[in-house]
């Protein structure tokens, strides 16, 4: 005989039949690489090195001036910052959509009635989508 302990239906214990997000760091960090990226590549444009001042704006020069302070580096290069940026956002991706997946397909929390809710959701912005681009043709 095992004593393994069984944990309950996730169905049984909901008390409505939504899925209620847990809360979660990874749209934080989302949007700081999305944000970084852009604020890189933008320095990129108007080739801005690490040893021009950043004073066009504060908030670029704290988000940017430790990017080019990094290790006693006088200047990092901004195309392998740009690569760093776009590799943590994709790690960033892969690790929401798995807790997405994991969400729906092991912990059992997209119910019938939520997925009924998902499709039509999708069936609406695709229908308003169409709307909205059908007068241009």
């Amino acid at each position: 005989m095992s004593n393994q302990l069984k944990l309950p239906n996730i169905k049984q214990l909901q008390q409505h039949p939504f899925h209620v997000l847990t809360s979660s760091k990874l749209p934080l960090f989302m949007s700081l690489f999305a944000g970084s990226t852009a604020l890189i590549f933008i320095a990129k444009l108007h080739d801005i090195s690490g040893a021009t001042s950043f004073s066009y704006s504060v908030i670029a020069a704290q988000i940017l001036e430790p990017f080019f302070e990094t290790s006693n580096l006088s200047y990092l290069s901004i195309d392998v910052l740009i690569l760093y940026c776009l590799t943590f956002a994709v790690i960033t991706m892969g690790a929401w959509s798995y807790n997405l997946i994991k969400e729906s397909t092991k912990e059992g929390h997209h119910t019938l009635r939520v997925q009924l809710a998902l499709k039509y959701g999708m069936l609406l912005f695709l229908v308003s989508e169409a709307m909205l681009f059908f007068p241009f043709f």
